[in-house]
């Protein structure tokens, strides 16, 4: 099997934007507002579409610093520096709030407020007890009880990383939703310092659980052109039954490959952060990795792909195969990639992690876990102090 000719096509067609994520803004930019393209115009309105006054408005960067505050006028508008770099606008008012991302450069954003949301829970830790909680990229905080509970009151609704202070470092707890409806209290136990859950799937979105940090993390599929895999989007694929993994949510795809095509292929996989056609420069420090793993039933024979950056900055792969070992019994299987030479090469500069097959298969997967590192280790850049 010529590995590395399919893993060209695959990244190819990557990089031709052949993948379909989903994502969405709301910002324009135009500088109507103001002559000296100077400030950022943040249009504020109520949910009837009537202009709310009064409205204060911050403008926080991705690492959670306020830049600058304004309060709305009697139009709704609100004045604040133009933003140097890509960050958010916080919006609060009686009556609602909103959260938006904004663009570096951008001069005109509108946001309509919504119904307040929350997010409650109780910590349980075998050491100190963190004092504060943060959601990162916000300026939202909450204080943290000395029996461990905490919440977070008149947040916007969204998909939140949950940050304590480490001593260098904001460690992450875990991934929340808030909605609109009564919040429910969430027990988040404490993280572990060698080892990460990367997906679970019981949050029923298209991105991994590192998505609240990275903006990104999209699960994908792809294929030859004549090959397919079923269903196209993970959130199709997930599956609650009696043979989902300890009746959980798991899930679950069927790869249809047209040998008669050389280097057929079929694929599913994540990123862990960016996708390529984002950034092709970002990438994330696996190198204290002592293996992967996850649970998987199914049949056919899989090629895991672990691809990253070596250091001239060129995409490579390492590849570890095996024949799926059950089809009615689930199994964890767990991948040592140290010590190979193309791991050597591309580990402190990971990018993405597929399930490849030359030929149908049917693969069921849950519970993925990176041992050996933290999510302080894989996104330093974002977490640290």
């Amino acid at each position: 099997m010529k590995n590395a000719a399919i893993y060209q096509l695959f990244f190819l067609s990557l990089c031709l934007g052949l993948f379909s994520s989903c994502s969405e803004s709301t910002q324009t930019s135009g500088g109507i507002w103001d002559e000296t393209q100077n400030t950022l115009a943040v249009r504020i309105r109520l949910a009837s579409g009537e202009p709310a006054v009064a409205a204060k408005v911050r403008l926080v960067t991705e690492t959670a610093i306020v830049e600058d505050s304004a309060v709305a006028d009697e139009s709704g508008i609100a004045r604040l520096k133009r933003p140097s770099q890509d960050g958010f606008i916080e919006v609060q008012e009686k009556s609602g709030v909103a959260r938006n991302r904004v663009l570096a450069g951008d001069s005109l954003l509108t946001d309509t407020l919504k119904k307040p949301a929350s997010l409650q829970g109780k910590l349980v830790v075998q050491t100190a007890m963190p004092r504060r909680l943060f959601l990162f990229g916000t300026s939202y905080a909450a204080e943290v009880s000395e029996s461990g509970a905490f919440r977070f009151e008149n947040i916007p609704d969204g998909e939140y990383a949950v940050l304590s202070e480490g001593e260098s470092e904001y460690v992450f707890w875990e991934t929340l939703v808030a909605n609109g409806n009564a919040a429910a209290e969430t027990e988040l136990a404490e993280p572990s310092p060698d080892s990460v859950l990367v997906e679970d799937f019981e949050r029923s979105v298209a991105t991994n659980r590192f998505a609240a940090l990275t903006g990104a993390s999209w699960w994908f599929t792809s294929s030859d052109s004549l090959s397919h895999v079923e269903p196209e989007s993970i959130t199709d694929a997930l599956v609650r039954s009696p043979e989902s993994f300890e009746t959980s949510q798991s899930a679950h795809y069927t790869f249809v490959v047209d040998t008669t095509l050389a280097d057929a292929f079929a694929l599913c996989g994540f990123d862990i952060g960016v996708s390529f056609w984002q950034d092709s420069t970002t990438s994330y420090d696996m190198s204290q990795t002592d293996s992967v793993s996850f649970y998987i039933r199914g049949s056919g024979h899989v090629v895991m792909q672990f691809a990253g950056l070596n250091e001239a900055g060129e995409v490579e792969s390492w590849d570890f195969e095996f024949d799926i070992p059950s089809s009615t019994e689930w199994v964890r299987v767990a991948v040592p990639p140290s010590g190979n030479e193309t791991w050597e090469k591309i580990k402190s500069r990971m990018r993405m992690i597929t399930f490849l097959s030359t030929r149908n298969m049917d693969l069921w997967l849950d519970k993925i876990v990176f041992h050996g590192v933290s999510a302080q280790d894989l996104f330093r850049d974002l977490l640290g102090r």
